[in-house]
């Protein structure tokens, strides 16, 4: 049995990848394109996946690259196959346009220090001129209402900078939400032996993998920086 800590929501890496294997069974059910990718010298794995935005020109705040960030972009690049073809999509406008086409390459990676899930990411412009997210904080597709603590760090896998969102307060945010869901299903479960006549049913009864069936889904929507379809929590 998945043993998850009720008091602060502290997950273990072991429970992080059977959460993820349940995540991506159901993001292939719905069509979304999360993948599992795992570095075979340590064994540990990561949640990917990549879109694109569409956002003017004028809203995009380009720096020059100073020669450290050139050789560090050089290895992100070499590091990301889908950059060569991701790009030769026909759909991708063309100069005359107004628009130009950002790429995002999210991680869902577990944080040993936090022991909770992290989301890293990186953005390309259609040049495959990294993007200064820092500088340029009004591209995401999708705007937080709260904006978190955002910030550089080496990819704790792949060991290249990524941005990530700090996972200080995520533990807490988890044990809420938990206990706000914990409350929901006991609710349900009540009304379902008042209506087929089963015996009195309680959350004790339920089992963690059941309550924490959908907890990478659950986390994601926490984050504000990517929408999570609600059949996740349907299926």
């Amino acid at each position: 049995m998945v043993h998850v800590s009720i008091k602060n929501q502290y997950i273990t890496y072991e429970e992080f990848k059977e959460f993820s294997q349940n995540f991506l069974r159901k993001s292939k059910i719905l069509n979304y394109q999360w993948e599992w990718i795992e570095e075979p010298k340590n064994k540990k794995g990561f949640l990917k996946l990549i879109q694109y935005s569409e956002i003017s020109k004028d809203k995009l705040n380009r720096h020059e690259l100073l020669e450290d960030d050139d050789e560090i972009y050089n290895i992100i690049i070499n590091k990301n196959e889908y950059n060569e073809i991701q790009l030769k999509d026909e759909g991708v406008l063309t100069e005359d346009s107004n628009d130009i086409k950002i790429f995002w390459e999210w991680h869902i990676v577990y944080s040993s220090v936090f022991q909770v899930p992290t989301l890293f990411f990186n953005a390309w412009d259609e040049e495959h001129n990294p993007i200064d997210i820092l500088n340029n904080r009004d591209i995401f597709p999708i705007k937080p209402l709260n904006t978190p603590i955002i910030t550089q760090k080496d990819h704790p896998i792949l060991g290249i900078p990524y941005y990530y969102i700090h996972p200080c307060t995520t533990g807490q945010n988890m044990n809420k939400l938990y206990n706000i869901e914990m409350k929901d299903q006991l609710t349900c479960s009540m009304q379902e032996v008042d209506t087929i006549g089963k015996k009195e049913n309680s959350l004790k009864d339920l089992s963690n993998d059941d309550i924490y069936n959908n907890y990478i889904a659950s986390w994601l929507s926490t984050t504000g920086f990517l929408k999570v379809d609600i059949k996740y929590f349907l299926l």
